[in-house]
């Protein structure tokens, strides 16, 4: 027992050393230094986009995708990790915001005591904290690209684009914007994932109001919401709510994209999904009533757009089979009767369109979305044949 209390003793001493130290002077480097001289080793410090703070010997080349596995691991245990390759991955945190992760390869034979690694990833947050106050009031650093268009900053289009280039991540090429939210606040353990999201898929990044902000190149909304929502509720323990928007492509496209994303959340938690992602195009007639304007085209598309278009290469009148069941009631029978047909012949019809749109274009929802597109095709003929009379009749 009176071992225990002159090393809690001894313990207690160093962290007021080494604290009095950082607050005489906050020297990122000289704190990084010192726990290398500990433990006899290297120490690396790094910020949540990859880029590296300070490190003991020459600077590393970064190894972005490495580095973003090992601070998601640090800041997921929230606690020193020891990494395959015999480097401990610490989490440096101060108050609720995981400012930096700092790399600890000890020497051979080196017995590292957890409590002083906690200590120096103290020291090391009220250096990194006092650092960039500093660095931010008196650098002409560029800015995030997505931080501006968000902010409504005004930037030129080439502007957003190299800066865009700079971070990695080329704006000509089709993206995906996401918005998640996670149900519980946890704004230092967001700006890691997310900062870590970003490097692995090279994509852009930004917190706004507790929510996370992404823009990641691809082409899939719906499978890139599916994906952020798995990997942040499992990172973080608790559900988070996606909504997608795109692909889209150019600068310009960065702010609709962030607001179609933005209402797509909107709407899945009025509904009382939480914990659901999906993209814009997935809401299908909600998502037509919140476009600004109604994109009626892209509803028509994403709803019925297989079925026109096989009708269109094999005229096998699908999307006339699918009015006469709607106007049937969900008859095949009846629906038959109406088009003069065979009962079966209206069975392998419908079995074709649930090929092209899947067995879920029965469903409630999904089908009062095929039945509203059907209706918009038909207004619009309608009025193309109003359009065209007059001239008839002058004829």
């Amino acid at each position: 027992m009176e071992a225990g209390l002159r090393r809690s003793r001894r313990l207690n001493d160093y962290h007021t050393e080494l604290v009095d130290q950082v607050l005489a002077e906050p020297d990122l480097d000289a704190v990084v230094k010192r726990m290398a001289y500990k433990i006899h080793g290297d120490v690396l410090v790094y910020a949540p986009d990859g880029a590296v703070l300070s490190a003991s010997g020459e600077r590393p080349a970064e190894q972005k995708t490495a580095m973003a596995s090992a601070a998601l691991a640090a800041h997921t245990a929230g606690k020193p990790v020891r990494l395959a390759d015999a480097q401990l991955a610490i989490p440096i945190i101060a108050g609720d915001e995981g400012v930096a992760t700092m790399l600890a390869r000890p020497g051979d034979g080196e017995e590292i005591d957890h409590e002083h690694l906690r200590m120096f990833a103290q020291a090391a947050a009220v250096a990194f904290l006092v650092q960039r106050g500093i660095t931010d009031a008196t650098t002409g650093k560029d800015r995030d690209p997505l931080e501006d268009v968000l902010a409504r900053r005004p930037a030129s289009a080439a502007e957003l684009a190299r800066r865009a280039r700079r971070a990695g991540m080329n704006l000509c090429e089709p993206y995906v914007v996401v918005v998640a939210r996670p149900a519980e606040k946890s704004q230092g353990r967001l700006q890691i994932w997310a900062s870590s999201f970003t490097l692995r898929s090279g994509g852009l990044k930004s917190i706004q109001a507790g929510a996370a902000v992404l823009v990641v190149p691809g082409t899939d909304a719906s499978a890139t919401a599916q994906l952020v929502r798995n990997e942040l509720a499992s990172f973080l323990g608790t559900e988070a709510t996606v909504g997608a928007a795109g692909p889209v492509s150019g600068p310009g496209a960065l702010l609709p994209g962030y607001q179609r994303a933005s209402r797509c959340l909107d709407a899945i938690l009025a509904l009382g999904d939480m914990g659901k992602a999906a993209s814009f195009d997935e809401l299908g007639f909600l998502g037509l009533l919140l476009s600004d304007p109604p994109d009626i085209e892209n509803f028509v598309e994403n709803t019925i757009g297989p079925v026109l278009r096989y009708d269109g290469e094999r005229n096998a009148h699908l999307k006339e089979t699918l009015a006469a069941y709607f106007e049937a009631d969900r008859s095949p029978t009846r629906a038959a009767d109406r088009l003069y047909v065979h009962p079966n012949t209206v069975g392998r019809r419908l079995e074709r369109v649930t090929d092209l749109l899947g067995t879920g274009w029965q469903k409630p929802e999904q089908m009062v979305d095929v039945q509203l597109a059907l209706r918009i095709l038909r207004i619009r003929a309608l009025m193309k044949q109003a359009t065209r009379r007059p001239a008839d009749y002058n004829e």
